[in-house]
């Protein structure tokens, strides 16, 4: 008896039985992706159809039957069966990806004649009673060829099914295909579209914050702040410290001899001394000056 082997596809379809013999008594054996077929051959692109095509029994032959709408091809032909092909030893039936080796041999292979290698158009009168098939419950498809036939419209065209576009189309090599990228062009404004704003410049760096101990002591000297910038409050504090030592000493060396000032053993301790008076320590600084600046003679 014949054995079918899945040698092509086997890959695309998770748990699929890749080899199935026919059985001994064989009357009707159906295939496609319904699971009550007794062999059910799952398919994601629907090339296949629900109940694809049968093996039916014939005397001393098996013949192969085509149920589906995109077709049954045997033997690498363009061209679907379109009537009983009488199943031999080596056959290859392509169904939509998939492509099943026939092995073995029917009940009385070597009684079969030498056309029986050929397509056949058996009666249904020698074929065994069967269930309805696609041909005796569908409607009329247009370029549908198992339904033409069981209408008498073989004179019709067939149609071109997806298995047929698959068949022809040549191999695709995209190896040398380069992959263009699409950018989206930016969207141009429209004609009454005011024209864009000049933007604004850049506003000017804020000023650093004033220090209040340098501030105080620009202000105390009369001078802008602007005089200490640059300088922390510690630098700007020793700097008029210094200055302010300096002149005392100075003004020591030309005070008369009954000034304060002078009377102080030490600068530093003069300057202890003004630091003592507070806002009285302006006016002894400006009266020391003007005495020293008076001639000897109407100093007291």
């Amino acid at each position: 008896m014949f054995t079918l082997k899945i040698v092509k596809g086997a890959e695309l379809a998770e748990g699929v039985r890749a080899e199935m013999p026919l059985p001994e008594a064989l009357s009707r054996f159906t295939v496609g992706r319904d699971p009550a077929n007794p062999w059910p051959i799952p398919d994601k692109t629907l090339a296949i159809s629900a109940r694809h095509c049968e093996f039916v029994a014939a005397g001393s032959r098996v013949l192969l039957r085509d149920l589906s709408t995109n077709g049954t091809f045997v033997n690498g032909s363009a061209v679907r069966i379109a009537g009983d092909h009488v199943l031999r030893d080596g056959d290859l039936i392509a169904m939509g990806p998939y492509v099943i080796e026939v092995r073995g041999h029917g009940a009385h292979a070597a009684s079969a004649a030498a056309d029986d290698q050929v397509t056949l158009h058996v009666p249904r009168s020698a074929v065994e009673p069967r269930s309805p098939s696609v041909e005796d419950t569908a409607p009329i498809r247009g370029g549908d060829p198992a339904a033409m036939l069981a209408a008498g419209l073989g004179a019709r065209p067939p149609r071109e099914g997806l298995t047929e576009i698959l068949m022809a189309a040549p191999p695709v090599d995209d190896a040398d295909v380069e992959v263009t990228k699409i950018r989206m062009a930016p969207k141009a404004p429209p004609a009454s579209a005011p024209a864009p704003a000049t933007p604004a410049p850049a506003p000017a760096p804020a000023a650093p914050p004033v220090d209040p101990v340098t501030a105080a002591l620009a202000q105390g000297l009369g001078l802008p702040h602007a005089a200490l910038a640059g300088r922390s409050p510690a630098e700007a504090a020793a700097q008029v410290a210094g200055l302010a030592r300096a002149a005392v000493f100075a003004l020591r060396q030309v005070a008369s001899p009954q000034d304060p000032l002078r009377a102080a053993p030490t600068p530093e301790a003069a300057l202890q001394a003004l630091l003592a008076l507070g806002a009285g320590a302006a006016a002894l600084l400006q009266r020391s000056a003007q005495e020293a600046a008076a001639p000897n003679d109407k100093r007291p």
